[in-house]
């Protein structure tokens, strides 16, 4: 995936787990730099449900109000996919 990632001018993530996808990419795996390395150089990174909360700084695990840690393509931002209120 890093050798893909290395001359990406787009990313785009689906919906899913968005805790499931962190716990498979940590920072050790330098996944995460890769993706905000795309957005640096101009490229395009979106997604959608999941794949939207990401791309923020924190993002919403499901589980109440807590929020964790995004790949933070977009600092300082937190993006909540499904609303109930």
């Amino acid at each position: 995936i890093l050798v893909v990632l290395k001359d990406a001018k787009g990313v785009f993530m689906s919906g899913g787990d968005q805790n499931g996808f962190m716990g498979r990419f940590p920072e050790s795996s330098k996944v995460p730099e890769a993706i905000r390395a795309v957005y640096r150089r101009g490229g395009v990174v979106s997604g959608t449900s999941a794949g939207a909360s990401l791309i923020a700084e924190w993002m919403p695990t499901g589980n109440g109000n807590e929020t964790v840690k995004g790949l933070s393509v977009l600092s300082g931002s937190i993006l909540d996919q499904h609303f109930f209120k």
